[in-house]
């Protein structure tokens, strides 16, 4: 996924620096993160609940978490932008010719399961090469 950041940039359509950064920092968080070690970390946990109808893979519901620390949205901001914004689907893994966006309840959901299972310490020790931080407010 190496691209020249001004390509990358422009082909996204970005509306400001700030928010060109936080997509370039996504594409760095997404070769630098051992993606197959936190599935494996979350796996076990993961069941399909009885309230939730969406069931996508681990790492689409991992990467959908980072969004919304990335981009400090709430669960059911990011679910508004994930509609929207191409780049957050792709970052997400998300087809919408085969995958459906999860609800804000789903993505609750799963947040909760993290907690709970003490998986948030996995995910940012994980992540500490690079970490979520916040920038400015970015609106989609």
């Amino acid at each position: 996924m190496q691209t020249d950041i001004k390509a990358f940039v422009e082909s996204n359509k970005c509306i400001n620096y700030n928010h060109d950064f936080r997509f370039i920092e996504l594409q760095e968080i997404d070769q630098e993160t051992d993606w197959d070690d936190l599935v494996d970390a979350i796996y076990p946990y993961y069941v399909k609940s009885k309230t939730s109808h969406i069931l996508l893979t681990v790492e689409s519901m991992l990467r959908i978490y980072i969004l919304t620390r990335h981009f400090e949205m709430s669960p059911s901001g990011i679910e508004k932008a994930l509609f929207q914004v191409d780049n957050l689907r792709d970052f997400a893994l998300i087809d919408l010719d085969r995958d459906e966006i999860p609800s804000a309840a789903c993505i609750t959901e799963f947040s909760s399961l993290l907690f709970e299972q003490s998986l948030l310490i996995k995910i940012e020790d994980t992540l500490k090469a690079k970490p979520i931080e916040a920038k400015h407010c970015t609106t989609f």
